[in-house]
């Protein structure tokens, strides 16, 4: 079966990895004759790790077809020069009708379950009204597809709420962890020399989004500084040009508290090992997800792990994380600070984490159960 495998919109996050962390498995599948459209960021992650991309197997798209129109008819036209029975779009909308039958993930929360909360933290009115102008696009492209899958129970039925759609089009395959990840973890756990890295390391991992919630680490900060003599560093992961770490850097700066906070730049997938392993906490405070894979990268490092309290993180974390409300510091402060008494895993902790991994299943079995699920539905 002729499948077309389209990923051109996904450029950063999630969406990118796991793109490229299927199209890796699709390479050993001769089962399917692929085709793969992929944006640039996709396709450059797959040269860092040395495969054999056939010019004759992927198209790239240096223009998003969100926003581009002549990239969405090569896309249309792409579909129909390679005779695609059946394309698979990871993370839509696809913002194009094909002339076949069309698969589409959904995996932006906006777009699913997005509450008046976090809309709120796009600035004034304009801006609230502005951006929620711009998720009700995507939505309503979200329309150009046959069938959906999402990758959780929860994010599946808010949509089924707002599209009225169906529930035999919608269908659930849960994110996975890497196993390759866990291996190289593994292998490296409890190196480090906590008497030669006195500084207890805070990872945030994360892309440019304001429903991240990183703008609220200097608060938190200046009230860790209050409570505890312990060095600690915050690491982020965002642009340095960005405006969220231009003003998360200004309040910093107006603060005093500098020392305390670093911004890495963004990193790439093969680096996430080195960065995981040289950290004590995994502190992820986003407000919105549907299913941050840093919940279970956090886990195959076995690292402490304190999240946001909201209902998607505690479907997926259950009892391994420490859960707070990021917009209130105080809070937040006290429950990182209590960490650093005890940054070891107990065994109990470490044995939940492998039932939660075991649980959602490494990116091999996700994979087939996406594969399986389109093989189906190509005969309906």
């Amino acid at each position: 079966m002729n499948i077309l495998f389209n990923c051109s919109t996904n450029i950063v996050g999630g969406g990118l990895k796991n793109s490229a962390l299927f199209i890796k498995s699709a390479m050993n599948d001769a089962k399917f004759d692929w085709h793969f459209a992929v944006s640039e960021p996709v396709f450059q992650l797959l040269k860092k790790w040395n495969l054999d991309l056939s010019e004759d197997k992927f198209t790239i798209f240096p223009k998003s077809p969100a926003r581009n129109k002549e990239a969405r008819q090569k896309l249309v036209q792409l579909s129909k020069e390679f005779g695609a029975e059946l394309v698979y779009t990871m993370a839509g909308p696809a913002y194009v009708s094909f002339p076949c039958m069309h698969v589409m993930g959904i995996s932006n929360p906006y777009i699913t379950h997005a509450d008046f909360e976090v809309y709120r933290l796009k600035g004034n009115w304009f801006q609230i009204l502005k951006y929620f102008a711009y998720t009700s696009i995507q939505f309503l492209y979200t329309y150009k597809a046959d069938y959906y899958i999402f990758q959780t129970q929860y994010a599946k039925k808010s949509y089924q709420k707002r599209s009225f759609i169906n529930s035999d089009k919608l269908f659930v395959v849960s994110n996975a962890y890497d196993n390759s990840l866990r291996e190289q973890l593994q292998k490296t756990q409890n190196t480090l020399n906590k008497v030669a890295y006195p500084t207890i390391k805070i990872f945030c991992p994360g892309a440019n989004y304001i429903h991240k919630g990183f703008q609220f680490i200097p608060e938190i900060i200046a009230e860790m500084i209050k409570h505890t003599s312990q060095k600690f560093e915050f690491i982020l992961t965002l642009p340095q040009d960005s405006d969220l770490w231009n003003q998360i850097k200004n309040e910093l700066e107006a603060k005093n508290i500098t020392a305390y906070c670093i911004n890495s730049g963004p990193y790439i997938y093969t680096e996430l090992v080195t960065l995981l392993e040289s950290s004590d906490i995994i502190f992820v405070p986003s407000l919105l997800e549907t299913f941050s894979a840093s919940y279970l990268e956090a886990m195959c490092a076995e690292k402490k792990l304190i999240v946001a309290n909201k209902l998607f993180a505690k479907d997926i974390c259950q009892d391994y994380a420490i859960y707070t409300n990021p917009m209130n510091s105080k809070e937040t402060a006290y429950k990182i600070i209590k960490l650093f008494d005890n940054l070891s895993l107990s065994e109990a902790e470490i044995s939940l984490g492998d039932q939660i991994l075991n649980q959602y299943g490494d990116q091999k079995s996700r994979y087939h159960n996406l594969t399986n699920l389109l093989k189906n539905l190509s005969t309906k």
